[in-house]
């Protein structure tokens, strides 16, 4: 198969149109499916009756006949007894991910392995519980095996979306880890002191993200949230940033803490750049919640204190600031805390950076494989010079010039660590506020 677009529709019925829908509506036009089919990545979520629930490209007349073939493909298996993982097509790879009543697909030509595939549907699948709670899935389908789940989730195409976008392009979401804010430790420090005197009984999470990222928290020493909920709370505030939204209060589900029920979610943005986020478990502690945007005053004041106008600023760490000769670009993951810092390039066009995710996450799925992981990882291409490092306690990739020696890329290595561990308190939250 050369291309997603040459797969012939078989059983697919098209979807009226009028339902409020995650796939988009009206049929396409010829130049429309050509471009759709160019796409690299199409994520597909659909019912087990082959009900189109969610598309990243392509209009809803296209998606249904495509889903057709899916759940046909799907059926065939399960008929037999068996379900299907993975198929290799050509250039295309086709993962499956089976949540009954639903089912998620990915197609691929991107040269990801079926694991890294894999985790990303199981994000997007987290994605979708975060609005509707698992039992509520299981509700609707037990009583009517057609149901349209797409009247459930109008108005959220831009969580999706920008969940599948980031997928395709951001480091940390690889890496299953949470990128921090770079800021000097007074100023950090001082933020996670105001979480402190801002806290209540009834918050069992706070944070505080500035140009979404990360820049301090509070969380139970008991019950820390997973990586996994810590990225969907982030694409939530992404996209409220993103939109334009000043305070929020909004129910959501966080799957891996507790996917049978919601939290209620209050994010205020403080600024364009910094936002505070605070979950509460009780779904009536919508008072409680209230009363903590009232002391929200002295965070503003703390950040206030430490120059709050930097918080507005660029709050990433560039290969300029660390100052080793030929270093492009590094990325430093602690594999204890989940959190990641990122040192970008001073040059790099749109082209650059998607050639650099590229290689990094081939080097990821190399250091993660489940069969044969390796420890270290180094790679030269015609453009850059790749070593990845992967340790009990630590990961690093870092990207040099192609001509560069390799006892040279040991050598600097070796000192970026250094850097990083005298770094650390910038680059990281190494002392969130824990109860």
């Amino acid at each position: 198969m050369e291309d997603v677009g040459a797969v012939e529709p078989v059983g697919g019925q098209p979807v009226n149109g009028s339902a409020a829908s995650t796939v988009k509506g009206a049929a396409s036009h010829d130049s429309q499916e050509s471009t759709w089919s160019k796409e690299k990545k199409h994520f597909f979520i659909l019912s087990s009756a082959g009900k189109p629930v969610y598309a990243r490209y392509g209009e809803e007349a296209d998606v249904s006949s495509y889903l057709g073939v899916a759940q046909a493909i799907i059926s065939s298996f399960e008929s037999s007894g068996d379900q299907i993982r993975c198929l290799n097509a050509g250039r295309h790879r086709f993962v499956f991910l089976n949540r009954n009543p639903l089912y998620l697909v990915v197609v691929s030509h991107t040269g990801e392995s079926e694991a890294q595939l894999r985790s990303q549907l199981s994000l997007l699948y987290n994605q979708l519980l975060s609005i509707m709670t698992a039992p509520q899935i299981t509700r609707l389908y037990s009583k009517r095996i057609n149901f349209d789940l797409r009247r459930f989730l109008a108005g959220t195409d831009n969580l999706f979306d920008s969940l599948v976008d980031s997928l395709s392009s951001c480091s940390s979401m690889e890496l299953k880890s949470i990128r921090c804010a770079r800021l000097e430790a007074p100023v950090r420090s001082a933020i996670t002191q105001a979480l402190k005197s801002c806290r209540i009984k009834d918050i069992r999470y706070a944070a505080v993200f500035v140009n979404g990222r990360i820049a301090s928290y509070s969380q139970p020493r008991s019950h820390p949230l997973h990586p996994f909920d810590l990225q969907i709370l982030s694409n939530m505030v992404h996209t409220s940033t993103k939109y334009g939204a000043g305070e929020t209060w909004t129910p959501l589900c966080l799957p891996r803490w507790n996917h049978t029920a919601f939290v209620n979610v209050y994010v205020n943005h403080l600024s364009p750049n910094v936002c505070v986020v605070a979950l509460a478990r009780d779904k009536d502690a919508f008072f409680a919640l209230s009363a903590y945007q009232t002391k929200l005053t002295q965070v503003k004041s703390a950040l206030r204190a430490y120059c709050y106008a930097c918080l507005t600023s660029a709050v990433v760490a560039s290969v300029a600031d660390i100052g080793i000769p030929g270093l492009r670009h590094c990325m430093f993951r602690s594999t204890q805390s989940k959190q990641i810092a990122i040192a970008e390039p001073i040059t790099y066009n749109e082209g650059d950076q998607q050639r650099l995710f590229g290689l990094y996450q081939h080097a990821s799925g190399l250091l993660h494989a489940r069969s044969a992981p390796i420890m270290v990882h180094y790679h030269t291409t015609a453009t850059e010079t790749l070593m990845a490092w992967s340790s009990a306690s630590f990961e690093l990739y870092a990207v040099f010039g192609p001509f560069i020696s390799k006892s040279s890329v040991i050598t600097a290595v070796n000192t970026l660590i250094r850097w990083i561990q005298k770094a650390e308190d910038a680059l990281f939250v190494s002392r969130p506020l824990l109860f």
